[in-house]
C-alpha cells in the first residue's frame, strides 16, 4: 500500500521597501513560555490530581485532575509517564475516569465546578485516543457504576431513576425506576449481582440487590444501625468473605438476611465520605485499602499528610502508614502487583509495591515505592533583578518552587516545604521567602543558594489542616513579611533582616468557617503613609486596619459589603493593593480612602490594580474578560482617568496573575491552569508594519487554530513570525495522540512574515484514524502547539 500523500501549500506575505510604524493594540512581547513544557516531564499537566483508572491489559494507569486538560498515562512496569490523552472539558470539571479493558475504552464523566449542573459522560477509544461517544444527562448524576463484564454503565439520579448504558453505544440505553434514590453501588465480581445503596424519603439507608444483566429485583437489605448514608464512602463487595465493605462505617455480612437485619462490624476509624476514598480490595494480600485525606493532620509530623489504612476483612484489624498530601482515588493492579494512589494537593501519584508490604503491630510498611509527579501550575511569582530569575510557586504541582531564567530558558525545581503557596523576595537582602502552608513555616533562601533554606516555624500557629490558603506580602522598606492564615484568623510577621518572629496578630471579631477555602479568601496590603497594615476579608467584605507605628494596635473594622464588587474581589488572585500615588487602597476595582474610611470611587472598566510605573506617570490595571481576553489599562494618576487600553492575550488564560517589574518596566502575565507565562515590555508597543495599507507584518509569535476544525480531509494552519529577528529556524510537525510524529510540514529557516500551510490526508490511502492530533510549531527556542480533530 502506498504511503499517505500530504499536500503542503505555503503562502508568505513578503514586505518590501520602507514601512510605516504604527501602534498596535498590544505591547512588545519579550518572551513566551509554557512551564510544563520546560519541566523534566512534558506530561506534567494534571491539575488537582484526582482520578485514576487501570487498564490491566496494557498494565497502564490513566491519571487526571479536576482541572486537567489531559490524562497522564503511567506505565506500571517502568513507573514512568509515557504519554497523555486529551480530555473533554466544555467548561466542566472532570470527576472520574474508569476503563473497560476488553473494549479498550476509557470513560470520563464531568460536571460543572459548582456541582449543580448536568453531568456528561464520554467514551475515549484508547487505540487512537479519540472521543467516540458522549451523552449529556441534563441533571446531576448521583453514582456511576461500571460493569466491565456485560459492558454496561449504570447511572443513578436524584429523581429515583437509573439509566443503563451500553458501553459500546450510548444510544442503546434503558431507564429503570427505583423505589429509592441510589447513591452508590458495586457489582459482584462474577457480574451477576448489583448491590445498590439507597436512601428512602425518611433517610433510612438500605441495600437493594438486583440480578444482572436484566436488572431484575431480588431483595432489600436494611441498615438498622446506620439509618443515614451521609457518612458512607464507596462500596466494595467481597464474595469470598461474604462481606460488603463501606469505607468509613461498615463491614456487612451478605448472607445473613433474616428480615431487615444483618450482621455488621464497626471499627474505630472515622473515614467519612469527604475525607476518604476506597475501599479497593487486593485478592493476593486478602486486604482492602482505604485512604484518609487528612489522616495525620493532628499528629505534628510536619504537614497535612494523608493516611493509608490497610484492613483485614475478617478481623477488621487496621494497619496504617503515611502517604502524600491530599490523597484522592486509588486502584489495585494485580500484575504488576501495585497499589496506585493519586494526591490532589501535591500532584503526585504514589505507586506502592504490594509484594513488599510488611504488616506489624498497627503499622504498614512498604519498600520500593515510586512517586511520579504529574502536575504543574503557575500560582504566583516574584522576580530577582540581581540575577534575572523568575521564581514560581507551584501549589497544584509537585510541592516545589520553580526558577525560570529568561536568558537561558531553563526551568529548575527546588524544595520549599510542604505545600509552598506563596513566594516573596527582598533583592536588597538577596533573600527569597516561601511560606509552607501545611507546616505553618517560612523557608528562607539566601540567594543564589537554593539547597539549604532556613526553616522558621510559626510556633504559636498549629499546622494547617485545610486548603484555606494564606496570603503573603513583603514590605522591603520596613523589612517585614506578613502572612495571614484564614484557618486561624491570625497574621504572622517575620523581620526579613534579623529573621526574628514578631508577635502574632489576631484579627478581632473574625469567625473561622468553611467559606474560607480556596485562594486568598483573606488578603493583605500595607501603606507607609499612613503606616498601616490592612486585612481584607473578601468573603464578608470587612476591612481590618492595624497601626504599624503603634505595635500593630488594632484601629477599626469597616463593613464594605454593600460598597465593593464582591465578584471581582473573589475572582482575582490578589485583589487588595495600596496605591501610594493616590493614598488609596484598591479593593479590586473599588478605591478606599483610609482618611474617611469609605469607598470614594469605583473604576467600572477594570478588575484589579497591578502597579504604578517607575516614573509615577501611569497606574496599571488589569481586566480579565469572559472570552478569556486579558487586557491592561493605563490610567493617568491625576486627574484619574484612562489613558489607553491594550490586549495582552486572547484565548487560553483561565486564572491570570500579574507581576510588574519596576526599572525594566516589564509585566509578567501568568496563568494558573495553562501554565503559560508571557513577559511584555510596557515601554514599547508591538510594531505593525504597513505598506500601502496592505500586508500587515506580525509583531508576535502566533500559531492560529487550524481551519476548518474538525476537518476531513483538508485543513489550513496559519502562523506568524515577528520582526525581532530577520530569520528563524522553524519547524511545523503533526503528532498523534501518543506523541508519535506523523509528518514534518516545515523544517527550514524562514524570514519574518505570515505563513499558511495546507495539510491534507488525501491520496495514497492514508491510515490516519478519526481522532485528536497535535500540530507543534518550533521557532528558535519558542514552542507553540494546538489540537485539531480529524473526523472521517
Amino acid at each position: 500500500m502506498k504511503s499517505a500523500k500530504y499536500c503542503i501549500l505555503i503562502f508568505m506575505y513578503m514586505f518590501l521597501g520602507d514601512s510605516l510604524l504604527l501602534a498596535q493594540d498590544s505591547y512588545e512581547l519579550l518572551s513566551a513560555v509554557n512551564v510544563h513544557n520546560l519541566s523534566a516531564n512534558e506530561y506534567r499537566n494534571c491539575l488537582k490530581t484526582q482520578s485514576v483508572a487501570l487498564n490491566p491489559s496494557t498494565k497502564k494507569v490513566y491519571v487526571a485532575g479536576i482541572l486537567s486538560n489531559d490524562a497522564s498515562v503511567i506505565d506500571l512496569e517502568t513507573n514512568t509517564v509515557v504519554g497523555s490523552i486529551p480530555l473533554p472539558k466544555n467548561g466542566f470539571q472532570l470527576m472520574s475516569l474508569f476503563c473497560d479493558p476488553e473494549l479498550n475504552r476509557l470513560f470520563a464523566y464531568t460536571q460543572s465546578s459548582d456541582g449543580d449542573q448536568p453531568t456528561s459522560l464520554y467514551a475515549i477509544d484508547l487505540s487512537d485516543n479519540s472521543i467516540v461517544d458522549s451523552y449529556d444527562f441534563g441533571e446531576v448524576v448521583c453514582a456511576f457504576i461500571p460493569d466491565t463484564i456485560h459492558h454496561r454503565i449504570y447511572c443513578t439520579f436524584n429523581n429515583k431513576t437509573l439509566i443503563s448504558f451500553n458501553s459500546m453505544n450510548f444510544t442503546d440505553k434503558s431507564e429503570i425506576n427505583l423505589a429509592y434514590k441510589g447513591v452508590m453501588g458495586h457489582i459482584h465480581p462474577n457480574g451477576d449481582t448489583l448491590y445498590l445503596a439507597s436512601q428512602n424519603a425518611g433517610g433510612k439507608a438500605k441495600f437493594s440487590v438486583y440480578h444482572l444483566p436484566e436488572f431484575s429485583y431480588i431483595r432489600d437489605m436494611g441498615l438498622p444501625h446506620h439509618p443515614s448514608l451521609g457518612e458512607m464512602g464507596e462500596v466494595f463487595v467481597l464474595p469470598e468473605f461474604d462481606r460488603i465493605i463501606m469505607a468509613g462505617l461498615l463491614c456487612l455480612e451478605i448472607g445473613n438476611l433474616a428480615g431487615d437485619s444483618l450482621a455488621y462490624f464497626d471499627w474505630n476509624g472515622d473515614y467519612s465520605t469527604d475525607e476518604s476514598h476506597g475501599p479497593e480490595y487486593d485478592p493476593a494480600t486478602q486486604k482492602f485499602y482505604i485512604t484518609q485525606k487528612a489522616g495525620y493532620e493532628y499528629e505534628g509530623i510536619g504537614g497535612r499528610y494523608s493516611k493509608l489504612i490497610v484492613v483485614d476483612p475478617i478481623t477488621l484489624k487496621e494497619y496504617h502508614t503515611k502517604i502524600g498530601l491530599g490523597s484522592s482515588q486509588l486502584v489495585v493492579s494485580e500484575n504488576p502487583h501495585r497499589l496506585v494512589i493519586t494526591h490532589m494537593e501535591d500532584g503526585n501519584v504514589w505507586i506502592m509495591n504490594l509484594d513488599n508490604m510488611v504488616l506489624s503491630g498497627d503499622s504498614a510498611a512498604f519498600t520500593g515505592t515510586t512517586i511520579v509527579d504529574v502536575a504543574s501550575s503557575v500560582e504566583n511569582f516574584v522576580y530577582d533583578p540581581n540575577r534575572g530569575d523568575l521564581y514560581i510557586s507551584n501549589r497544584l504541582g509537585n510541592n516545589s518552587l520553580s526558577k525560570y531564567n529568561f536568558n537561558k530558558g531553563i526551568l529548575d525545581d527546588f524544595f520549599a516545604g510542604n505545600w509552598p503557596v506563596n513566594v516573596q523576595i527582598d533583592p536588597e537582602l538577596n533573600r527569597l521567602f516561601a511560606y509552607s502552608h501545611f507546616e505553618s513555616a517560612f523557608y528562607v533562601f539566601n540567594l543564589p543558594d537554593l539547597k539549604s533554606p532556613q526553616k522558621i516555624r510559626l510556633t504559636d500557629i498549629p499546622e494547617a489542616r485545610t486548603d484555606q490558603l494564606d496570603d503573603m506580602v513583603i514590605d522591603t522598606v520596613a523589612k517585614q513579611l506578613y502572612v495571614v492564615i484564614p484557618e486561624r484568623g491570625v497574621i504572622g510577621i517575620l523581620n526579613t533582616e534579623t529573621l526574628e518572629l514578631l508577635p502574632t496578630l489576631t484579627i478581632p471579631g473574625f469567625v473561622v468557617n468553611d467559606n474560607y477555602g480556596g485562594p486568598h479568601s483573606i488578603q493583605l496590603a500595607f501603606s507607609q503613609s499612613p503606616n498601616r497594615l490592612y486585612c481584607m476579608d473578601i468573603i464578608t467584605c470587612k476591612l481590618y486596619e492595624f497601626d504599624r507605628d503603634n505595635n500593630f494596635a488594632f484601629i477599626k473594622t469597616v463593613d464594605l459589603l454593600s460598597k465593593v464588587n464582591k465578584t471581582k474581589l473573589t475572582s482575582n488572585w490578589h485583589s487588595v493593593n495600596f496605591i501610594p500615588e493616590l493614598g488609596l487602597l484598591a479593593l479590586a476595582n473599588s478605591l478606599y480612602d483610609p482618611a474617611v474610611a469609605d469607598i470614594t470611587k469605583t473604576l467600572a472598566a477594570v478588575d484589579v490594580y497591578i502597579a504604578t510605573s517607575s516614573d509615577k506617570s501611569k497606574l496599571y490595571f488589569g481586566k480579565f474578560e469572559a472570552d478569556d481576553t486579558v487586557k491592561l489599562f493605563e490610567f493617568n494618576p491625576s486627574p484619574l482617568g484612562i489613558l489607553r487600553e491594550k490586549i495582552l492575550y486572547k484565548d487560553g488564560f483561565y486564572e491570570p496573575t500579574f507581576l510588574y517589574i519596576p526599572g525594566k518596566e516589564w509585566l509578567v502575565l501568568g496563568d494558573l491552569i495553562s501554565t503559560n507565562i508571557r513577559i511584555y515590555n510596557l515601554l514599547a508597543d508591538a510594531p505593525v508594519n504597513v505598506e500601502n495599507d496592505l500586508n500587515t507584518q506580525p509583531a508576535d509569535f502566533v500559531l492560529f487554530q487550524n481551519y476548518p476544525n474538525p476537518f476531513n480531509p483538508v485543513t489550513k494552519i496559519k502562523f506568524t513570525l515577528p520582526t525581532v529577528e530577520t530569520s528563524y529556524m522553524t519547524s511545523l510537525r503533526i503528532y498523534n495522540i501518543l506523541g508519535k510524529e506523523i509528518i514534518t510540514l516545515i523544517n527550514e529557516e524562514l524570514s519574518a512574515g505570515e505563513y499558511e500551510v495546507e495539510f491534507s490526508t488525501e491520496g495514497g490511502g492514508s491510515k490516519l484514524a478519526t481522532g485528536i492530533y497535535f500540530y507543534i510549531l518550533n521557532v528558535g527556542n519558542q514552542r507553540l502547539g494546538k489540537k485539531m480533530c480529524l473526523i472521517k
